[in-house]
């Protein structure tokens, strides 16, 4: 498809804009959103707010005064180096306690820890999809809802479709599924819990067909995607070109901007991103190419 062309029909389909929030930071920001219009019927409605690096307060409210709108949401982050990492132990817990944001998080939880300890040395998915892990995630919950998050936004498993995470769905999407499902039943039963769950992956991996490890619509609220202005190992392609591979990168699955909004409708889904930013000049992340400041990639994420 043309870019052109690629572009009219990201900008014109029912979904609305893709909106999303704006940068934390002019360089290296990753923030959050949601375009929420799921119908020609249904208003069209948007969060957007960002990521602080921690539970200060200040971060936000400094962000909210420069762009001069309100935040909606606040992305943040637990760590997976254990069990009770995961579980959001109190060093986590007791900053959002008295954080004023508390109630509009977005809390990115790991489906997986590094060490599961001496009975289980290296979790799995396959062990997470027999109910063996449901215990953590009811406990987590249960401490959510105790410190006045229990209507969080949990990003559960990010970036599933990547293969640089313990829970990457591509060699088992089956046990996958059945984890997520498990997950979210587990932290969905704990009385005053109103959580919603975002299914979340990173643009344009196109290795494998990532709709295969999809867990469902009764277990997924939000369709979510990672965007970044860069495409790897690509120094001399200029923003335009970047883009129209972001929006239809082509080849046998082409998993760009495109096909997810197409999958978000087709599951009547709002599509959100919990992540998406510039990258800095050199950036590891980015295989050494990324423009720094980079107005067309932000105005037409805008668009």
């Amino acid at each position: 498809m043309p870019r052109s062309a690629a572009l009219r029909a990201l900008d014109s389909r029912p979904l609305s804009p893709l909106v999303a929030t704006v940068l934390c930071a002019a360089v290296a920001a990753v923030a959050w959103l949601v375009a929420l219009p799921t119908s020609a019927h249904a208003a069209s409605t948007t969060r957007s707010g960002v990521y602080c690096s921690t539970s200060d307060p200040v971060c936000t409210n400094t962000f909210a005064a420069w762009r001069s709108r309100p935040v909606d949401i606040t992305n943040t982050f637990l760590s997976y180096n254990d069990w009770a990492a995961i579980e959001a132990p109190d060093s986590w817990l007791n900053p959002w306690i008295a954080n004023p944001y508390k109630g509009m998080a977005l809390v990115t939880v790991p489906m997986l820890p590094t060490s599961g300890g001496t009975a289980d040395p290296t979790p799995t998915l396959a062990e997470g999809a027999t109910g063996s892990y449901d215990s953590h995630f009811v406990t987590l919950a249960t401490r959510l809802v105790g410190a006045g998050m229990g209507s969080s936004v949990i990003r559960l498993g990010h970036e599933s479709n990547g293969n640089w995470y313990a829970w990457s769905a591509r060699t088992n999407p089956t046990a996958y599924i059945d984890y997520f499902r498990h997950a979210v039943t587990a932290m969905r039963s704990v009385p005053g819990a109103s959580f919603t769950f975002d299914w979340n992956l990173t643009n344009n991996v196109q290795t494998w067909d990532a709709r295969t490890g999809y867990p469902g619509d009764d277990f997924v609220d939000y369709i979510g995607l990672d965007v970044y202005d860069f495409h790897w190992g690509t120094p001399a392609w200029t923003p335009d070109k970047i883009w129209a591979y972001m929006v239809a990168p082509g080849g046998t699955y082409n998993q760009g901007l495109q096909l997810w909004a197409d999958f978000a409708t087709a599951h009547h889904k709002p599509l959100s991103f919990a992540e998406w930013g510039l990258c800095g000049i050199g950036a590891n992340m980015a295989g050494g190419r990324a423009p720094d400041d980079d107005r067309y990639f932000v105005t037409h994420k805008l668009e």
